[in-house]
């Protein structure tokens, strides 16, 4: 219930936080296997491994694991907006993939 007002003020103080990324467990070996699917299908969008907030394409890299797996699953279900060129991508990549995707991303947290 909160006002435009309330939400516009939350969002432009959220905004100046700086982003800490996440250290977390993730299984190193699809960590491993998922840099080689973010290579082939994510980088030329999502560079230096997902790391840079100026690509304007997301930044990934660092994210808490159960975000990403949510935002994939929103991706997916058509529940969640995609850009034609990543919902391209996102056809391409194995499902099986997307698991060891999400453990690259939630590895780097530097």
């Amino acid at each position: 219930d909160m006002s435009d007002e309330d939400i516009k003020q939350i969002a432009l103080h959220f905004s100046k936080q700086k982003f800490v990324r996440a250290k977390q467990k993730f299984d190193p070996e699809l960590a491993k296997k998922g840099k080689l699917v973010h290579e082939q299908y994510c980088e030329k969008c999502h560079s230096e491994g997902g790391t840079v907030a100026e690509d304007d394409a997301g930044m990934p890299a660092g994210q808490w694991i159960p975000y990403l797996r949510h935002a994939f699953d929103e991706y997916y279900s058509g529940k969640r907006p995609v850009v034609k060129k990543m919902k391209a991508k996102l056809e391409e990549i194995n499902k099986g993939d997307v698991e060891a995707l999400i453990n690259f991303y939630g590895s780097i947290s530097k």
